[in-house]
């Protein structure tokens, strides 16, 4: 199995820009081309890429006062959530499988293992290009059988998910 390398870039919403601005900036400092080269399309299933740029895959997230990218040569999902108050029952019992659900419910719908599984599943999804109208179908507990899931590192209060079918090294980078 070929294992993929994946570099994520992380922005600060601090900024004016547009979510298109920031993707396109990523992709220029990824590529080490011009911004002005990356035009955005999508396909029929509403994922994203670069007609331009067959080879590139990418995946972006926002949540909280943070915008991210993930770019690499094989498909990938990234999922960033903040951890935020909201009926973590109601919405697990909506829009999780029965064994996550049960899972939450064993551990008190703790919001820290709510928002892990959702950055999990939606990093999923981004990388199937399914959307989150198939979350009850599928469980990322305990794995996923056709997909790597990685859990990357952030601030306190956030989840941060990486998927590909496989997975190697993660660059990560930070921009204020």
């Amino acid at each position: 199995m070929h294992v993929s390398d994946f570099d994520v870039y992380i922005f600060s919403l601090t900024d004016s820009l547009t979510s298109e601005e920031r993707l396109k900036n990523a992709a220029a400092i990824y590529t080490g081309k011009g911004r002005q080269q990356f035009t955005k399309q999508l396909l029929p299933n509403g994922k994203p890429y670069f007609p331009d740029f067959a080879d590139l895959h990418f995946s972006i997230s926002h949540s909280g006062d943070y915008w991210l990218a993930a770019f690499g040569s094989a498909d990938v999902g990234i999922d960033l959530q903040q951890h935020i108050d909201c009926n973590i029952s109601q919405l697990a019992r909506r829009f999780f499988h029965a064994q996550e659900n049960d899972y939450l419910s064993n551990c008190g719908y703790a919001v820290a293992e709510f928002f892990r599984i959702w950055a999990a599943k939606e990093s999923y999804v981004k990388y199937t290009g399914q959307g989150i109208s198939s979350f009850d179908k599928f469980s990322v507990i305990p794995k996923l059988d056709d997909a790597a899931l990685l859990q990357l590192e952030f601030m306190p209060g956030y989840s941060l998910y990486l998927c590909a079918q496989s997975i190697g090294k993660v660059n990560i980078c930070s921009f204020d």
